[in-house]
């Protein structure tokens, strides 16, 4: 493989030259891990994807150097959410904003957030990305692109075991976390509050869903997508399941999610935290819906990014209930 000089802030052409070698190192088909005249047809319009998720063989990328995080925030997007990003590198990804950091020690202030994206189709042809997001490609070193997977509602799992691949690939780190470019996090309470768990097989969030009982799948909880954190040692087990687990026919990323954590704990005790420990709060979502005070560490609301600031300049000042029941206002 191709040795590359720097992992961050490349240029666009060295970007491009990480992507071809992710493509050619990373690239399986689903095909190979499935019989495809037992499958539905949506089932085999996923198959026919090329999914570069390859964990049990050579590392897409390995960097000679890793840089220490005490966590890697991975969020799913699409290209054309440039104002969400935005917005997100402006308000609660930005820790330099959060005044309740200040005295925390500096290593819990080490964060590494990583958009991921797959790649764009129309009729059976690849589309080139726009100007602008190769211009934001280029001023940014927080995005990240699964060279062969095609943007498409049945292969988000995908996309965030590709990113947990990515990011143990590239970077140390304490913990992982899944969030959504629509989501306000409330950064210091989650650095602070994970500053002080256990770093061991922990998996937590809002994690008062079950899945499963269905094609002769067993029943397992799962924690919701808007948000939820993996230890660093879980998610090395995860990447470690046999393909058998990892491609599985079924479309919620946070279900999947808890599949692979279910198949995790077969071997292993994993701590699954209970629901609402510090975990997701919806706002905003009827007119007896819980919406404060500031205690969660997600803020689920499908925001729009005018929504996101309003949430995020509340947030800094721990805002109230009445506060936060306000956003439709926004």
């Amino acid at each position: 493989m191709t040795s590359l000089p720097s992992v961050e802030a490349p240029t666009t052409k060295l970007k491009l030259l990480m992507l071809i070698t992710a493509a050619v190192a990373g690239i399986v088909l689903l095909a190979d891990f499935f019989d495809a005249s037992l499958l539905s047809k949506e089932e085999n319009i996923e198959l026919n994807m090329t999914v570069n998720i390859n964990v049990n063989t050579t590392p897409i990328f390995k960097s000679k150097v890793k840089p220490d995080f005490f966590v890697v925030i991975i969020i799913p997007s699409l290209p054309n959410h440039v104002s969400e990003r935005a917005m997100i590198r402006e308000t609660w990804m930005n820790i330099s904003t959060w005044p309740d950091l200040d005295h925390v020690d500096e290593y819990y202030k080490r964060v590494k957030v990583m958009f991921i994206f797959g790649q764009v189709e129309k009729d059976n042809a690849l589309l080139e990305y726009t100007s602008q997001f190769l211009q934001e490609l280029d001023t940014h070193d927080d995005m990240y692109i699964s060279e062969g997977l095609i943007e498409d509602r049945t292969v988000l799992k995908y996309k965030v075991l590709w990113g947990m691949l990515r990011s143990h690939d590239l970077y140390n780190f304490d913990y992982l976390i899944k969030t959504d470019d629509d989501i306000m996090v409330n950064l210091p309470l989650l650095l602070t509050t994970l500053a002080r768990a256990k770093r061991d097989m922990l998996y937590t969030g809002s994690c008062n869903m079950l899945y499963g009982g269905f094609k002769g799948f067993p029943k397992w909880r799962y924690c919701s997508g808007g948000g939820y954190v993996l230890s660093y040692d879980l998610v090395t087990e995860v990447l470690h399941l046999p393909p058998s687990v990892h491609r599985v026919q079924f479309r919620p990323e946070d279900g999947y999610t808890g599949w692979l954590v279910y198949n995790v704990n077969k071997k292993t005790n994993v701590t699954v935290r209970p629901a609402n420990w510090r975990g997701a709060l919806h706002l905003g979502q009827g007119a007896n819906q819980d919406c404060g005070p500031f205690k969660s560490w997600f803020y689920h609301k499908m925001m729009t990014p005018d929504q996101m600031k309003h949430t995020w300049g509340l947030a800094r000042m721990n805002f109230t209930r009445s506060d936060a029941c306000n956003l439709e206002d926004y």
